[in-house]
């Protein structure tokens, strides 16, 4: 029946838009029908195919994470260098300069998928190699765990010493 029925309303569409009279009489001759009404709304919920905007989309694939404005991204606080730069550079042959919010320039980077840790520390100017054997010492690491790295000259670190190097940095006056 609905199928008679919106094929009679595609073929008679414009005479009964035209003429209100036959309009009325088609309904009354489909009156006996009672999905005349649900059939049309059914039929527009179906034709939109859009889904439904108050429906949030679902992801599966999405786990529990820290939406990003409530990570912390601020460092610990970092004391200001004890020493000047010309007392630096009179007691050592290296210096390590601060970034420009006063910073130690000392980072972590997780390798491996997590696995592996090296610490790396930046804006090195001076000896490097002798602030690598100072490192190695102080730290009390073997010398193949502290490698400079030729192209960048950053002196990177194997394990995760962080602190120990953060704090022997703050000791010397850096």
């Amino acid at each position: 029946m609905r199928f008679l029925l919106s094929r009679a309303l595609a073929q008679w569409r414009q005479p009964i838009v035209q003429n209100p009279s036959l309009r009325t009489s088609l309904i009354q001759r489909c009156a006996f029908l009672p999905t005349i009404q649900t059939a049309s709304a059914t039929f527009r919920a179906q034709a939109t195919y859009k889904a439904n905007p108050t429906d949030a989309p679902v992801n599966p694939n999405i786990k529990d994470k820290i939406p990003e404005k409530k990570r912390i991204l601020k460092r610990p606080f970092v004391p200001p260098p004890t020493k000047t730069e010309e007392e630096l550079i009179a007691s050592l042959p290296y210096i390590v300069r601060r970034t420009p919010y006063a910073q130690v320039p000392i980072y972590r980077k997780f390798m491996s998928g997590g696995n592996r840790c090296i610490i790396i520390l930046k804006k090195i100017d001076g000896d490097r190699r002798r602030l690598v054997e100072d490192l190695a010492v102080a730290l009390s690491l073997e010398r193949r765990d502290i490698r400079l790295n030729p192209t960048t000259q950053h002196i990177e670190i194997k394990g995760n010493h962080l602190d120990k190097t953060l704090e022997w940095l703050l000791q010397t006056g850096f």
